[in-house]
């Protein structure tokens, strides 16, 4: 009867365990899945005059991994930006996607 207690007491912390483990990755999916996209990132540090030559969406872009002033970065141009004198608007984001590094235009 003992050995039964001590199974089944063993059974139940594995179980338990086990849900805590797996309800921690769920936790942590979500939250990544609720980080800011680069492209918001970068058009959130926008001032309104340049974020107002994106016509569509902040989506409509290319993100690249780039060096940046000696470090890992994203670059994100925005397309249909290009103005006659300016080109392209270009912003440079930190691997950690929240940072922004600088930003330029293609011309």
């Amino acid at each position: 009867m003992r050995v039964f207690r001590y199974s089944l007491l063993s059974v139940i912390v594995l179980i338990g365990s086990s849900l805590i483990a797996a309800g921690f990755a769920v936790m942590s999916k979500m939250e990544e899945k609720q980080k800011v996209s680069v492209e918001m990132t970068a058009f959130n540090s926008l001032p309104q005059e340049e974020a107002s030559r994106i016509a569509a969406s902040p989506k409509d872009s290319t993100v690249k991994q780039v060096q940046y002033q000696e470090q890992d970065a994203y670059e994100v141009t925005f397309h249909h930006t290009e103005t006659e004198s300016l080109g392209e608007l270009v912003v440079y984001i930190g691997m950690d996607r929240e940072t922004v590094l600088g930003q330029k235009n293609t011309k």
